[in-house]
C-alpha cells in the first residue's frame, strides 16, 4: 500500500508542477500520429486493391514459365470468362541499318488485350497520350518513350525474323500505359 500511496503523491506533485501535462500531450500526439498513419495506409491499400485490375489489364492473371494447358482456357470459356494470351520476354532492339542494340522488355499479347483499361500511346504535346485503337501490324511493336532518342522516328519497330513464333504475334511492349500506370 505504501507504494501506491507514494505513486499517487508523486503524480499529484508532477501535476502541480506542470510536468504531467507535457507527458499527457506527448501521449495524445503519439496516439494521433499512429492513428493517422494507420488510416492513411488503409486508404492507400484500398485504392490499390480497387485499381489493381487496371494495372493488370484484367481482373486476374495466371502466369507460368511454361505455356498453360489448354484446359485453363476451356474452363474459363465455360464459365463465361474472357482470356487473352500474353508472352513477355527480353530482346535486343537495333535501329534499321545498324547502330547500337538496346535491351528491351517486350510483351506480345493477343488482339483483345487489355481486357480492362486501355493502352495509352504517348503523343507529343498531349500529357496523358491517346488510347490505342487496335494493335500494331504483325511483326511490329510500338516504341517506348525512353528508346525514341535511340531509334528513328517511325511509328513502330519491325521484327527481324517473321518465322519466329514471337514475331508472328501482335506485339505490345511493356512500355504501353494503362490509365492508372506509366510504363518504363
Amino acid at each position: 500500500m505504501n507504494t501506491i500511496r507514494l505513486a499517487l503523491r508523486m503524480l499529484s506533485r508532477d501535476a502541480r508542477a506542470g510536468e504531467l501535462s507535457v507527458l499527457i500531450a506527448a501521449l495524445v500526439l503519439a496516439a494521433a500520429s499512429v492513428g493517422t498513419v494507420g488510416f492513411f495506409a488503409d486508404r492507400v491499400k484500398g485504392a490499390l486493391t480497387r485499381q489493381a485490375n487496371l494495372l493488370l489489364g484484367a481482373d486476374l492473371m495466371v502466369s507460368a514459365d511454361r505455356p498453360l494447358p489448354s484446359d485453363y482456357t476451356r474452363e474459363a470459356a465455360t464459365r463465361g470468362l474472357a482470356t487473352v494470351p500474353v508472352i513477355r520476354f527480353n530482346s535486343m532492339v537495333q535501329p534499321p541499318g545498324g547502330g547500337d542494340a538496346v535491351l528491351a522488355d517486350v510483351k506480345a499479347v493477343g488482339a483483345t488485350y487489355p481486357l480492362r483499361g486501355a493502352v495509352m500511346l504517348a503523343v507529343p504535346d498531349v500529357a496523358e497520350g491517346r488510347p490505342a485503337t487496335g494493335a500494331p501490324g504483325r511483326g511490329e511493336a510500338w516504341k517506348p518513350g525512353w528508346i525514341r532518342g535511340l531509334l528513328p522516328a517511325s511509328r513502330s519497330l519491325r521484327a527481324r525474323s517473321s518465322r519466329s513464333a514471337r514475331a508472328r504475334s501482335r506485339w505490345r511492349p511493356s512500355f504501353s500505359r494503362t490509365p492508372k500506370s506509366r510504363g518504363a
